[in-house]
């Protein structure tokens, strides 16, 4: 029905270690470790979604918002140096996988933690996460929660260290609504824009009309939905 630019998942896959899948697994399981099951079924689901997206229009940008750990170092030397939950193996998220197979054209991990956060600080993962995209072709984009006073405080920074890093190419924010309701956060966000930056690279469609889509400006409903955004400068 409509002419978008992109599909986006968030990070909802298995709901829990608990859930209650038993007679799905028992009858298609094939004698295949559980986890390992779960694991391969939110592959299949992410590699089908890639494959029928480019078969319809390659223009069509596809990604996911994993959440922000995919495993940490102490489980494999592979993770990260971090101590939180671990996408992995708490719903079943290889994100890696996806990136390294060229299942999505972008990743957009949750990094919703400040830089003094102990156990999952913002300039590691972001650190990690560009390493993981290195010599793909997929995306990076960070992910930050602005609901978050603690990281709505320190957007700047954490804005322009991602900047500092070649693989990261922009940054999405949670959500339009908290950017709607905060004036400062707004401020911010317009001086971090006023330069032409990469972080709407790679959106095909996007970059081809453009130069034919007028500027619009935040409307004064404060609605989030109403929140529009202009060529590339937040208004």
């Amino acid at each position: 029905n409509y002419k978008v630019d992109g599909i986006h998942f968030d990070d909802y896959f298995y709901p829990s270690k608990s859930f209650n899948d038993d007679t799905s697994y028992n009858k298609y399981g094939n004698g295949i470790n559980k986890d390992d099951w779960r694991r391969a079924n939110v592959n299949t689901l992410i590699q089908k979604v890639y494959t029928k997206i480019n078969s319809i229009d390659s223009s069509v940008s596809f990604g996911v918002s994993p959440r922000g750990i995919w495993k940490n170092a102490t489980t494999d030397p592979a993770g990260s140096a971090t101590k939180g939950g671990q996408s992995y193996y708490d719903i079943y998220c290889d994100s890696v996988a996806w990136i390294k197979n060229g299942w999505v054209d972008y990743i957009n991990p949750q990094i919703y933690w400040t830089f003094e956060n102990s156990v999952a600080p913002y300039g590691v993962l972001v650190d990690w996460w560009a390493k993981q995209v290195k010599g793909t072709n997929v995306k990076l984009y960070i992910g930050h929660d602005v609901s978050k006073t603690e990281v709505a405080s320190q957007i700047e920074t954490q804005v322009n260290y991602s900047r500092g890093n070649s693989e990261v190419d922009g940054n999405i924010f949670f959500r339009a609504k908290f950017i709607c309701e905060n004036s400062t956060l707004q401020s911010k966000l317009r001086q971090l824009n006023k330069f032409t930056h990469k972080q709407l690279k790679g959106i095909n469609r996007y970059e081809k009309e453009s130069n034919n889509r007028s500027n619009k400006k935040i409307p004064k409903t404060g609605r989030a939905d109403d929140l529009f955004w202009g060529r590339r400068t937040f208004q």
